[in-house]
């Protein structure tokens, strides 16, 4: 629904956005008139300074329930070969809030190839980076 970027947006211009009152005209709405919007507005108006819906601890438990069973739809979807892009962006959204840590040792590898960018590794501290011109590639300290 975009809570998040409004209220990083209210921040950042110091717009001074009530979240809760957004939820309240989008419930008046002619578009959404979905009861969930009053459980936004609710946890808004309960949590003023809440980062966003999915750290709030009856959002997180509600996703939480709903994680097998997004999944499935998600692949029988994809097997299917039937389209459900906001569903599964939304699911590998909600795998990365998750995450303690990411893969991103590949966008790390090719920035340090295409741009001798460096890189930090998990295992052992400082920053690297690595000859790829070479037949074995060496890695240098940097």
């Amino acid at each position: 629904m975009g809570f998040h970027q409004i209220q990083a947006a209210s921040h950042a211009y110091g717009w001074n956005v009530n979240p809760a009152a957004v939820a309240d005209v989008w419930r008046a709405g002619c578009t959404i008139r979905a009861s969930f919007l009053d459980q936004v507005r609710d946890s808004f108006t309960a949590h003023p300074d809440l980062p966003g819906l999915l750290t709030h601890p009856s959002f997180a438990r509600e996703l939480g329930a709903a994680q097998l069973p997004w999944r499935l739809v998600v692949s029988h979807a994809t097997r299917g070969g039937v389209p459900v892009p906001a569903m599964a962006v939304a699911l590998a959204h909600d795998d990365t809030q998750r995450a303690p840590r990411l893969p991103a040792a590949l966008t790390q590898a090719q920035r340090d190839f295409f741009g001798a960018h460096t890189y930090r590794r998990n295992d052992r501290p400082g920053t690297f980076h690595t000859r790829w011109d070479l037949d074995r590639s060496e890695e240098l300290r940097g």
